[in-house]
Formats: structure tokens, sequence, C-alpha cells
């Protein structure tokens, strides 16, 4: 497993996406990878959520959604007390913070002119 992780990784660097699949085009790097993507075409969803009918195609997308159900939100924003049971949550706040330094920093710019 190391040396194919290795080998994953290293394709980061190069752009080499060598696993195509055959019904949309979409290549990717790592084989398992392909192997989930498949599932959008397939309709597999083997993640099946035991406190409700949700299932997933996704393990990571699975055990975000457990959260829902347990509360927990391991990701907290370094800037304020939010926090977020996906990391994706946690992406797209801290744009939010981003955007509202933005006019602050223009402020900046145009009193040191």
């Amino acid at each position: 497993a190391g040396r194919k992780s290795l080998t994953d990784h290293i394709r980061t660097h190069t752009g080499e996406r060598p696993f195509k699949c055959e019904h949309c085009s979409q290549c990717f790097r790592a084989k398992q990878t392909l192997r989930e993507h498949m599932r959008i075409h397939t309709g597999e969803r083997p993640y099946k959520c035991d406190k409700c009918p949700q299932s997933f195609s996704k393990q990571s997308t699975w055990k975000g959604h457990l959260r829902t159900h347990t509360g927990e939100r391991p990701y907290k924003c370094p800037l304020c007390p939010q926090t977020f049971p996906y990391n994706y949550g946690l992406k797209k706040h801290m744009h939010q913070h981003e955007c509202a330094r933005a006019p602050s920093l223009d402020a900046q710019v145009k009193i040191e002119k």
C-alpha cells in the first residue's frame, strides 16, 4: 500500500491521470478514486445510515452524514467560534472570512496612498 500511495501522491505533482472513466471520460490519479466515481454511473450506494433511510456512494460523505445524528462538529474555524460537521463547510465558511476582510484591506490601501 505504501508504494501505491506514493505513486498516487507523485501524480498530484505530475498531473498524470491514467485512470479514465469509460462512461464520461473523466480521468483520475488513483484507481480507487475511479472506483468511487463509477458509483455515480451505477447508482451503487454501499454506505447506509443506521439512523435514517439515507445511503451514500462515498465513505467520507457517509461519515460526515453520521455527524448530523451525533451532533459532532470536529471542524473548527480558527478565526471565530463556528464549528462544522464537514470539512467543506469549514472551507466555505473560511471563504466568507476572506470576503469580509477584502473591503477592509482595500480601505487600508487607500489610506496609505
